[in-house]
């Protein structure tokens, strides 16, 4: 039995399947961030976001973007919003959710991997298993309450021996709540520079220590 993750239901299934099984582990157990992404955190408030997002899609028109949102609604109102912001004209773009047939989903990954689609929207139905090594950025619009799903969500970048970069929005009135997912991003043995537009936070991998102008 071959698995990426290793949570409680796949441990259970391998007990239910298999018979004293021998368990091999490639690399790390520790839940951690790849050491190739560069995070970036802006603060700001809910109202804030989608504004300072279509700002910065505009302004980086051909990177491949997969953005990632709490709700099926939520993925198809954002859609709405970067339509009437213009945003297909530069940048081709689709959502995915749990809604879409499999074949559909299929199709969206499919034009995704080509280039025919430079933007994905998605809830976590894209977080795990997806297999698309150049994309150059991820964006946690809806930052996830746990480090698991983060983890998971930004690893979608920096694939294939390839850097990457995160973007997430911390919502001011979510602050307190999110204190561990605050803490992690320095596991990956990163350090930090801090900017002035909207409480930007940016934490570099060990190797980069150049500040952002």
């Amino acid at each position: 039995m071959f698995s990426a993750t290793w949570p409680k239901e796949i441990q259970n299934m391998c007990k239910d399947y298999l018979n004293n099984p021998i368990r091999v582990n490639i690399g790390s157990l520790e839940l951690s961030a790849n050491s190739d992404i560069t995070q970036e955190f802006i603060f700001c408030e809910r109202q804030e976001r989608v504004s300072l997002l279509v700002d910065l899609l505009k302004k980086n028109p051909v990177r491949k973007t997969l953005i990632f949102v709490a709700t099926k609604m939520g993925a198809d109102i954002l859609a709405r919003q970067f339509v009437e912001n213009n945003i297909h004209q530069s940048l081709p773009f689709a959502t995915l959710h749990g809604d879409k047939i499999q074949s559909h989903r299929n199709n969206i990954m499919e034009d995704f991997k080509s280039d025919k689609l430079l933007l994905v929207i998605a809830t976590d139905v894209a977080s795990r298993g997806l297999d698309v090594k150049d994309i150059d950025l991820v964006i946690n619009y809806d930052l996830p309450e746990t480090i698991e799903p983060y983890i998971h969500r930004i690893g979608r970048t920096a694939r294939a021996g390839k850097k990457g970069q995160s973007l997430s929005f911390f919502l001011s009135r979510k602050l307190c709540s999110n204190q561990r997912l605050k803490r992690d991003p320095q596991k990956s043995g990163t350090s930090y520079t801090s900017g002035t537009r909207h409480k930007a936070l940016t934490f570099f991998p060990t190797n980069q220590h150049t500040q952002k102008k």
